[in-house]
């Protein structure tokens, strides 16, 4: 599999909102860091990378960035996608985790 985007979306519950209290976000996989995003939107933040992985491999992916000191009490939940082309055709897979 040649991953080739990573997008993350946040749902903020209470008094979060990632786009007003996330800041310098990036995404950690297999070791390697990702570029960092100085600010981001509660959808359709997308990273632009190039990664293959072996058949059965598998891989962390992390997201850490800044949270701001107004946030006060809330929830917040990250959902990944991943989006690839098979190594071996030119099928597409998209794969969806929350």
């Amino acid at each position: 599999m040649n991953i080739n985007t990573y997008e993350i979306d946040f749902t903020g519950g209470g008094s979060f909102d990632a786009s007003d209290d996330l800041t310098d976000v990036y995404v950690k996989y297999g070791g390697t860091n990702s570029s960092i995003k100085g600010t981001v939107t509660d959808a359709d933040n997308t990273w632009s990378l190039s990664h293959s992985l072996a058949m059965n491999e598998t891989i962390t992916v992390e997201v850490y960035g800044t949270i701001g000191s107004s946030i006060g009490t809330g929830t917040m939940r990250v959902d990944l996608t991943v989006t690839g082309v098979t190594a071996i055709a030119s099928d597409v897979s998209v794969i969806g985790v929350n």
